[in-house]
């Protein structure tokens, strides 16, 4: 029970799928995908097989009031918190009469929302990428000038100009992600989340104390 849960000092309850039934096996797979990948990639702690069925205490909803951003991923933003969590495990039956109109696109939607509003990752995969595979061309070069100049021995056909685009390819990849990291720092301040979230404050008992004395 949700609110047996939170009267033992839980701020979040999530309610915790045992099963998927009535899902194809496609929706399955690639949800549980999307799960793992996330918790991989995201700096803090996202439930498995959790929707966004849970109770929540007015503390967190007030905290949830103070992020003003458009595109919401609430089961990342109340993980992202950090408050007091429990999960209920839950057998949840097959859908009964109709069809869910939650759409593959809204699902790809969903996911994109969830990677690009709490991982920088991402930024971070292309611009390592672009560095090693600069580096791996810039030192094709330097062998291919000396296998020229000390062994005497001529890289021909289309392997110098090959290499050379990918160094070049290399660069421009690296170049993106730095930018990328730029306006990821952007992306954060338009966001204008709280720094912190206080959890308990008795700021309003000590005015009130002194106001009385």
């Amino acid at each position: 029970d949700l609110y047996t849960e939170h009267l033992k000092g839980f701020d979040v309850v999530n309610a915790k799928r045992a099963n998927r039934r009535g899902e194809s096996v496609i929706k399955r797979g690639t949800a549980k995908l999307y799960y793992r990948l996330l918790k991989r990639i995201v700096p803090f702690e996202i439930p498995l097989d959790t929707g966004d069925f849970r109770l929540i205490s007015k503390k967190v909803v007030d905290a949830l009031n103070t992020m003003p951003e458009q595109n919401r991923y609430l089961r990342g933003q109340i993980a992202w918190m950090g408050y007091k969590t429990s999960s209920i495990i839950y057998e949840r039956d097959s859908r009964k009469r109709g069809e869910s109109g939650y759409t593959y696109g809204k699902m790809f939607k969903l996911a994109v929302d969830g990677i690009t509003g709490f991982s920088d990752r991402p930024l971070w995969l292309v611009s390592r990428m672009g560095f090693i595979i600069a580096l791996l061309s810039f030192l094709f070069i330097i062998y291919a000038i000396f296998a020229h100049f000390i062994m005497e021995q001529t890289i021909t056909g289309w392997t110098s100009i090959i290499v050379s685009a990918t160094f070049l390819g290399g660069i421009q990849l690296f170049s993106i992600g730095i930018i990328g990291e730029y306006i990821a720092r952007i992306n954060a301040n338009v966001k204008q989340r709280p720094m912190y979230m206080v959890e308990s404050s008795n700021i309003e008992s000590v005015k009130t104390k002194k106001i009385r004395s």
